[in-house]
């Protein structure tokens, strides 16, 4: 069964008000209790989607549309649940400012909010539901952090009613509307004298507390720049790690005139003799609601895509000063170098027009401008992070700047990066250490060593 579309059904579920208990006139009433109903359901909701896209994709237009239906699978796919992804989250979003900003908006610390979401996520694996008021004392919680976290990640069944209601009405299809459970997971009714919390899909409570965490932090210009900062240092220590060994791995660096320095791009990858080999430019910007869901992302939403043209014109005019020995005269320029557009989230997924746009509009604006020659323009791959750290853990440093050379070719666009690497994977044998992402989550969240060492986390 497609998680997707069981997102959508809870969310429709929650639009749509169940019968009363006491019918006025003889109705018709659904089972839940039987599977044949769900699958009913199902089958209902697939057939209403293929339905709706008839009229929201023009006709000829899905080529367009194909970004829009990878974005909504592709992040079940990969999967929200994993190591990396929650390590990569933790990594930018576990900050000094964040949690000072994230404690003054909900009176509890960002990273004692993730340790309580990841108490109650352990109580939901044998539970189908938790009492909002059991107390958690016996793992070193507060009774008013329990309820903090609970009212952060918490909606009664009629709150989370209004909220969905509010946020999927008008026009679209009901596949790429916005869904509640992502910012509220978990949805408490009353029982007898009690609360309990239900989670639908748990899952994403675990996305909740990772990835989501930007719906907290967003509203904070400083933290996000901050954001923007620790992607670039993420994807240092990432491609470090793997390439490391066979070259240099550079973060940002100022040169030039001191009056006026410039900045080089976020990260380079340098031969040990000194000849530039990758040059990558990191864009942490998150994709737009009303880019996930429109049928041709990029003629709708032209101005969004500003910052990844200007990331490929950085390329080009770093380039064009390592050629004219303005940003380091010992440098040479290797005949394979490649550019890299380095995405937090995976913009261009299944959209070779998009990148071909993207390009194109690259060139008419560097075109003229004073230093930056067609050799400066070199390819450049668009890669999200995720695909990044799959395709390094399948091949060797000389295999990587092959692929990224193949995946930038226009007859590429559009591709997982990873795929380029299963193609010429077998050229390319090295041994490759894969990244401990256990041992880095415990770096960036030391309350998970003591879990992993059962103890109890000081609350400190």
């Amino acid at each position: 069964m497609a998680p997707w579309t069981l997102e959508t059904m809870v969310n429709e579920a929650l639009v749509h008000p169940p019968a009363p208990s006491k019918p006025s006139t003889p109705s018709k009433r659904l089972n839940t209790k039987l599977w044949q109903s769900f699958t009913m359901l199902f089958n209902l909701i697939n057939d209403i989607e293929d339905a709706e896209s008839l009229e929201d994709i023009p006709e000829g237009e899905i080529l367009a549309a194909m970004s829009r239906i990878g974005w909504r699978q592709f992040g079940w796919q990969v999967g929200y649940k994993t190591a990396s992804r929650m390590f990569r989250a933790w990594w930018l979003y576990n900050s000094l400012e964040a949690n000072d900003h994230f404690e003054a908006k909900y009176g509890i610390s960002l990273e004692r909010f993730c340790f309580v979401a990841f108490g109650i996520a352990a109580q939901l694996t044998n539970f189908p539901a938790v009492r909002i008021d059991s107390s958690m004392a016996s793992v070193g919680i507060s009774d008013a952090e329990r309820d903090a976290v609970f009212n952060i990640i918490a909606k009664t069944s009629a709150d989370a009613r209004r909220e969905a209601k509010n946020a999927r009405a008008g026009k679209g299809q009901i596949a790429y509307k916005p869904s509640i459970l992502r910012r509220w997971p978990l949805i408490s009714v009353q029982k007898d004298e009690s609360w309990e919390a239900f989670c639908p899909i748990p899952t994403l409570l675990y996305l909740r507390m990772s990835d989501g965490l930007f719906y907290d932090l967003v509203d904070n210009d400083n933290v996000r720049r901050i954001i923007g900062e620790r992607f670039e240092s993420y994807a240092v220590e990432i491609t470090k790690h793997y390439i490391g060994t066979e070259f240099q791995v550079l973060s940002e660096a100022e040169y030039g005139a001191k009056a006026n320095p410039a900045k080089t791009p976020d990260v380079r990858v340098v031969s040990q003799q000194n000849a530039l080999r990758v040059v990558i430019e990191c864009k942490a910007r998150k994709i737009p609601f009303k880019v996930l869901s429109s049928p041709n992302p990029y003629f709708e939403n032209e101005e969004i895509y500003d910052e990844l043209i200007k990331g490929v014109c950085q390329v080009w005019r770093y380039v064009s000063d390592v050629r004219r020995g303005v940003a380091d005269n010992n440098w040479s320029i290797s005949d394979d170098v490649v550019g890299l557009v380095l995405m937090l989230e995976p913009w261009f997924q299944m959209s070779s027009q998009t990148v071909k746009h993207i390009t194109d509009a690259a060139e008419a604006r560097c075109a003229g401008t004073s230093g930056i020659l067609p050799q400066d323009r070199i390819a450049v791959s668009f890669v999200a992070m995720d695909d990044w750290e799959f395709s390094l853990r399948k091949i060797g440093a000389e295999g990587m700047i092959a692929a990224l050379n193949k995946h930038a070719h226009p007859d590429r666009f559009g591709y997982m990066l990873s795929t380029v690497v299963e193609e010429i994977a077998e050229d390319f044998k090295e041994p490759v250490d894969a990244y401990d992402y256990s041992t880095g989550i415990n770096r960036v969240l030391p309350w998970m060593q003591d879990i992993d060492e059962g103890r109890v986390p000081d609350a400190t």
